[in-house]
């Protein structure tokens, strides 16, 4: 009924553990073992299996969510031999400490740093959803766990926050009305991120991602590289304090990008040997534009595209 007669895009299923093994929540002694003595539910098990496999071959784009706490190896399809066969495994890792990160004040945030990172380290052992939904704000508001000693800083800490959220691999859920105040920033960044593959397409493939900067405590910022199939390439960088920073504190070097850029803006290839040679002895502080000069001032989110540098927060060209 659901999909026939609503024609609902998708199904979140809540408390997956709960019925994947016969023990939950049980007693020893309270429960009896499946046929091979175990403590998996296997009549639970097949009929997930059976009701993801109807809804994938309609074909007609619904998808299936699984919140699943206890770490059952194969919820999603990605390189599982035997898997429950959901779109999407909620993230809870993720959310947990990202909202635990953003709540902590930024002076102190350097301590959390690892909090950002840590999600890449098991990012592709299963297709994963970044969900902050209403089950993480029963206490708080989503606009209400970060800091900002004034309205500015404030929302831009909100800004910084979700740009991150966007950046990273992983498809996003958002609880419906946690975007009050923010819906003209959440309709330029949904915009941009379809706009941009780059930001989804190899979401589950190591060559769709790359640090660029995950070992900068001390000022806390994070900079990562996303890519599509067609070679396509972002650059995202983001300041988690709300200090300025100068034009000369941060080079991010994409080598790569770098040979492509200059391939293309018609430069010999003798001249393009000499300049990688001098950018293989030393930073070079210039801007072309894959050789990225960061320049932090009053906003906290900056992208970088071929050519250009962006601010989603003002919207203007920065170069």
């Amino acid at each position: 009924m659901w999909l026939n007669d609503y024609h609902i895009d998708g199904i979140r299923i809540d408390g997956v553990a709960s019925m994947l093994y016969l023990d939950y929540g049980k007693q020893p002694g309270t429960w009896t073992p499946n046929m091979y003595g175990g403590n998996e539910n296997l009549d639970a098990i097949e009929f997930l299996k059976t009701m993801n496999k109807y809804i994938a071959k309609r074909g007609d784009g619904c998808f299936t969510i699984a919140e699943e706490s206890s770490g059952w190896f194969g919820v999603t399809a990605a390189d599982n031999d035997d898997p429950l066969m959901f779109t999407y495994k909620q993230n809870n890792c993720w959310t947990k400490d990202f909202l635990e990160f953003m709540g902590t004040d930024p002076l102190f945030r350097k301590g959390e740093y690892d909090k950002l990172t840590y999600g890449m380290l098991y990012n592709y052992g299963e297709d994963f959803m970044l969900s902050l939904n209403h089950d993480d704000f029963r206490e708080k508001a989503f606009v209400d766990m970060v800091s900002g000693s004034d309205e500015k800083a404030h929302l831009s800490d909100i800004k910084a926050a979700l740009g991150f959220m966007y950046a990273h691999p992983g498809s996003k859920m958002f609880a419906a009305g946690q975007d009050a105040g923010l819906e003209k920033f959440m309709s330029e960044l949904n915009k941009f991120y379809a706009k941009n593959a780059a930001l989804y397409e190899l979401d589950n493939d190591p060559d769709g991602f790359m640090w660029l900067e995950n070992s900068n405590p001390e000022e806390t910022v994070i900079a990562m590289q996303r890519a599509d199939s067609k070679g396509n390439k972002l650059v995202i960088a983001v300041n988690f304090t709300p200090v300025r920073r100068k034009i000369t504190d941060f080079t991010l070097m994409c080598v790569e990008s770098i040979m492509k850029y200059l391939t293309v803006s018609g430069r010999s290839s003798v001249e393009t040997r000499r300049l990688m040679d001098r950018l293989s002895n030393q930073i070079m502080m210039v801007m072309i534009w894959n050789i990225l000069i960061l320049h932090f001032l009053d906003f906290h989110l900056l992208y970088i595209t071929v050519n250009r540098i962006h601010s989603l927060n003002s919207r203007k060209s920065l170069y």
